[in-house]
């Protein structure tokens, strides 16, 4: 009687600690569960952020084009989740004829093209407002801006595109073109 007594509480004392030890690992099991879950949610909450800036992927990285005697270079990256980030720089003769710093930032339901181009403007950035995104072009306009009031990207293939800067000078229409390469850096 005595060794039946202490097999059945030795069996209850396993069982028990089986048990707790199982009530453990099923709470664990529902925290990864849980935080799967909401890792999940947080991702197709933000799947619909950003989505203008991410349809302008295909201008990340370095492109460089020869316009007569000058050279046009520009260089982008992604900065964080609602900014491509990067410069550009023309120079002729050696010498730097205009640089500026660049960005593409979604704001909301808005892609701006913000460029601050050195000695110009106060060296202060000047916004564009995206009026057409497709895969393929990006149209950006400040119609309160001396020149330009319109920049442009169109992108002929996965290596090369054509910026493209207009508006009035003098009341009359002006257009520069830009055509670039994709460099490897």
């Amino acid at each position: 009687m005595r060794t039946t007594t202490y097999w059945l509480i030795l069996i209850t004392l396993a069982l028990s600690i089986a048990s707790c030890g199982n009530n453990n690992d099923t709470r664990i099991e529902d925290a990864v569960k849980a935080h799967i879950a909401a890792k999940k949610d947080a991702a197709a909450r933000n799947a619909g952020r950003f989505m203008l800036l991410r349809k302008a992927t295909w201008i990340l990285g370095s492109w460089k084009g020869v316009i007569g005697q000058g050279v046009s270079v520009e260089n982008w990256y992604q900065q964080d989740d609602s900014t491509f980030a990067g410069g550009g720089v023309f120079i002729k003769g050696g010498v730097n004829l205009s640089e500026e710093q660049l960005q593409l930032v979604q704001k909301g339901e808005e892609l701006y093209y913000i460029p601050t181009v050195k000695d110009q403007n106060g060296s202060q950035p000047v916004p564009f407002k995206m009026t057409k995104l497709t895969d393929r072009e990006m149209v950006f306009e400040n119609p309160k801006h001396d020149f330009p009031t319109k920049i442009k990207y169109t992108r002929y293939s996965s290596d090369s595109l054509v910026a493209e800067i207009s508006g009035p000078v003098k009341g009359q229409q002006h257009t520069e073109q830009f055509p670039m390469r994709r460099t490897q850096q």
